[in-house]
């Protein structure tokens, strides 16, 4: 990853296509998470710059951990106050304190997935709400993969054999970025064969205006089809499940 990796991530993600498009996609299953609680207690593994974190108070009381200084000092800059460092393999809290737990594009960067997924389950309370978010398909790892410190693309039904593993209940499990599929298979393997792959910060930086609001024109229309349906195919998957 660049050094100015969180930099970048800071200065666009509240605008970028793919942040917003992520935002708006996890926002429509935090709707449908409820506990009974007024306020449930929401923990984001692997806040990061705090792009997710930002909006999490509209939902409950967040907290979010990550590993890095430098983005919990970007996620303080944003005006999130409840952060902590820690790994996603030994998280640094107590077990059952947490009604819905956020894993958002970070089980793919470890290499056990299995015990932050066991971890995760301790720290849920019962009944409470896991939603994680991967990159799907090995056929469309890249160098992209590599330089982002990704160690897999997950399968649907690896992601689901993981959490089952874990002691989760599935709740919900499905594809995502379908419409912007086409583009990105027809792109990776393009860059494969000519060998021309870009920069990890490609999807970092912003796009051209009308480009960036093309793409999240697109995105909100798959949101609203995802309230409805599941989604056959896409480059990545979005899993809600269960502590039972």
């Amino acid at each position: 990853m660049m050094d100015n990796s969180f930099e970048i991530m800071f200065a666009h993600s509240l605008d970028n296509w793919w942040f917003r498009g992520k935002r708006m996609e996890v926002e429509a299953f935090l709707d449908t998470m409820s506990n009974g609680e007024a306020r449930p207690w929401i923990l984001d593994v692997g806040c990061g710059t705090g792009e997710i974190m930002a909006h999490l108070p509209a939902y409950g009381n967040a907290v979010g951990v990550d590993f890095s200084l430098e983005a919990l000092g970007y996620s303080h800059l944003r005006g999130a106050p409840n952060l902590i460092q820690g790994n996603g393999t030994q998280l640094p809290l107590k077990s059952s304190s947490f009604d819905i737990i956020l894993l958002l594009d970070f089980l793919e960067h470890t290499r056990d997935d299995r015990q932050v997924l066991r971890d995760c389950y301790d720290v849920l309370t019962p009944g409470g709400h896991l939603l994680v978010t991967v990159p799907a398909l090995p056929s469309l790892w890249s160098k992209r993969d590599r330089e982002l410190h990704h160690f897999r693309r997950y399968r649907k039904r690896e992601l689901t054999n993981r959490l089952r593993g874990a002691g989760f209940q599935i709740h919900r499990i499905t594809y995502r970025n379908f419409l912007l599929f086409p583009w990105a298979y027809g792109r990776y393997k393009r860059e494969r064969w000519t060998g021309n792959e870009p920069k990890m910060d490609i999807d970092l930086v912003l796009p051209p205006w009308w480009l960036n609001q093309l793409i999240v024109g697109i995105l909100w229309l798959e949101t609203a089809v995802l309230k409805v349906c599941n989604l056959p195919f896409g480059c990545s998957l979005i899993c809600h499940a269960r502590k039972s």
